[in-house]
C-alpha cells in the first residue's frame, strides 16, 4: 500500500474511477415507463391521469404548449394513494436485475377545449436524471354546433328532458345502493350518462383494440391442484382475437347509454358493478352498432391467452412472477386498464383489476383432452376468472378459478370482449 503523496493520489483516482464507474451503471440501468405514449382529446378539452414509473427518486414533467399542463401529484396526496396500498412497495434490488421500476409517480395532464376549427399537437417531456419520455397530445378541433334551430330547439328539449329523467334515475340508485359502496363517496353510482356525443360514440365502438391469439394444445389447470374444479388436463383451441383491455366504462357508456359502475373516476376505468346477465345484453347492443359478433371468452380461451398463448413462459400471474408488477390487488377500488404490465401477448390486467366473467358454466374439469371446449351444458354459477383489486394475490393467479349468480353484481364484475377469427 503505497502512502505519502503517491498513496493520496492514486486514491483520489480510484475514488474517481469508481464515482464514474457507478454513475455509469446507473446510467445503463435507468428506467422510464409511461402508461400512454399517445393521448387524443376530441376537442372538448380534458383531464387524463398519466402513470411514470422509474427506478430514481424523482420525475419531472413539461409541455410545450400553452393549452395542455401537467401536474405531477402533490406529496399529500402521494401520502394518501400509498396509505391506501394503492403504491405497493417493491423489491429495489429484484426490480433493478429485472430492468423494472422501483417508484411509481402520478401526473395530471390537463388539456384545455380547442376555441379553433384546426387540430393541434403537443409534446409533454417526462425527465429523470438519465432518461427521457414523450408522450404526444393531439387534440381535434372544435366540435361543430348545429346550425337549424328546429333541430337545436329540439335537441335543447330533449336533453331537458333527459336530465329530469338522469335525475330522477340518480336518486332511485343513490337510495337503492347495495351497501357495498356509499353513494356519497361515488356521486355518479349509477347514474344514466346521455351526454356521449356521436363523435364520441364512433370512436368508442371503432378504437376497440384486439389481440390475435393463434390456437394450439395447452395445459389447462394446476399440476398442483388435486380437486377435480382444478385438475391439469389438455385443451386444443381455435385462434381467436381477444381484448387487449378489459371492457372500459367509456365504451359501455357509448352502448349502453348509462353506467353501472361504483368506482366512476375516468372513461379509462373498467366498467364493474356488472353482471353476467348484464354482459349479454351489452354484448347484443355492440354487435348490432358494429355489425361484427363479439362474445365473451370461454374459460379454456381467458386461461390460454393470460398464460401468453405460444409465447407462454410458465409464470404464475399474467404477465410475471410478481404480483405487484401486473395486477392491481388489495386496493381500494379498481384502476386505469393498462397500467400494469402486459403479458406475453401484449395483454393487460389478465390478473387483477376486475374478475372478469367467461361464458361457462362452473364445474369440474374434464379428465381427458378436450377440443375447444365450452364448460358444462347446465350449471347455477358462470365462471369469473383473474382476481381482482378487492382479492389477495393468489386468487389473481392464471390458474385460479371463482363464479357467480349469472344476475350477481359486484364492484369488482368485470369483462373482456373475444371475437372469433
Amino acid at each position: 500500500m503505497k502512502s505519502g503523496f503517491w498513496g493520496f493520489l492514486m486514491d483520489s483516482r480510484n475514488n474517481n474511477f469508481q464515482s464514474r464507474y457507478n454513475a455509469r451503471c446507473a446510467e445503463l440501468r435507468a428506467v422510464l415507463t409511461l402508461s400512454k405514449t399517445e393521448i387524443t382529446d376530441d376537442g372538448k378539452g380534458g383531464t387524463f391521469n398519466i402513470r411514470a414509473g422509474t427506478d430514481g427518486p424523482d420525475c419531472s414533467a413539461t409541455c410545450d404548449q400553452s393549452w395542455c399542463a401537467v401536474e405531477k401529484e402533490s406529496f399529500i396526496d402521494r401520502y394518501r394513494r400509498e396509505s391506501q396500498n394503492e403504491n405497493r412497495e417493491v423489491d429495489a434490488s429484484l426490480a433493478r436485475r429485472l430492468g423494472l421500476p422501483t417508484q411509481y409517480y402520478n401526473f395530471k395532464l390537463k388539456i384545455e377545449a380547442n376555441p379553433t376549427t384546426d387540430s393541434r399537437t403537443a409534446t409533454v417531456t417526462f425527465k429523470t436524471t438519465y432518461k427521457t419520455g414523450t408522450i404526444t397530445v393531439t387534440q381535434k378541433p372544435k366540435p361543430k354546433k348545429s346550425t337549424s334551430n328546429t333541430n337545436t330547439n329540439s335537441t335543447t328539449a330533449t336533453s331537458t328532458g333527459t336530465k329530469k329523467a338522469n335525475q330522477g334515475n340518480s336518486n332511485t340508485n343513490s337510495t337503492s345502493s347495495n351497501g357495498t359502496v356509499s353513494s356519497n363517496n361515488y356521486s355518479n353510482y349509477g347514474s344514466t350518462d346521455n351526454s356521449t356525443s356521436e363523435t364520441e360514440l364512433k370512436r368508442y365502438l371503432t378504437n376497440i383494440e384486439m389481440v390475435f391469439v393463434e390456437g394450439e394444445t395447452f395445459t389447462m389447470g394446476s399440476f398442483s391442484s388435486k380437486s377435480s374444479t382444478n385438475r391439469a388436463h389438455c385443451v386444443t383451441l381455435k385462434s381467436y382475437y381477444i381484448g387487449k383491455y378489459e371492457v372500459t366504462q367509456g365504451l359501455w357508456k357509448a352502448v349502453m347509454g348509462k353506467n353501472p359502475s361504483q368506482f366512476q373516476k375516468s372513461d379509462d376505468y373498467p366498467v364493474d358493478n356488472i353482471s353476467w346477465d348484464d354482459c349479454q345484453e351489452f354484448i347484443k347492443k355492440l354487435n348490432q352498432k358494429t355489425g361484427k359478433r363479439y362474445r365473451l371468452p370461454t374459460e379454456a380461451e381467458w386461461e390460454y391467452a393470460a398464460r401468453g398463448g405460444k409465447k407462454n413462459r410458465g409464470y404464475k400471474y399474467s404477465g410475471g412472477n410478481t404480483a405487484d408488477y401486473v395486477a392491481w390487488y388489495n386496493t381500494i377500488g379498481s384502476h386505469n386498464v393498462g397500467e400494469k404490465y402486459p403479458n406475453e401477448l401484449g395483454l393487460y390486467d389478465m390478473s387483477g383489476n376486475v374478475c372478469e366473467w367467461c361464458s361457462d358454466w362452473y364445474g369440474d374439469y374434464s379428465s381427458i383432452a378436450q377440443t375447444n371446449p365450452k364448460g358444462p351444458s347446465i350449471g347455477n354459477n358462470r365462471v369469473l376468472r383473474g382476481g381482482s383489486w378487492y382479492h389477495n394475490d393468489t386468487k389473481c393467479q392464471v390458474t385460479e378459478r371463482s363464479c357467480g349468480f349469472p344476475s350477481n353484481k359486484r364492484g369488482y364484475y368485470g369483462m373482456r370482449l373475444v371475437l372469433d377469427k
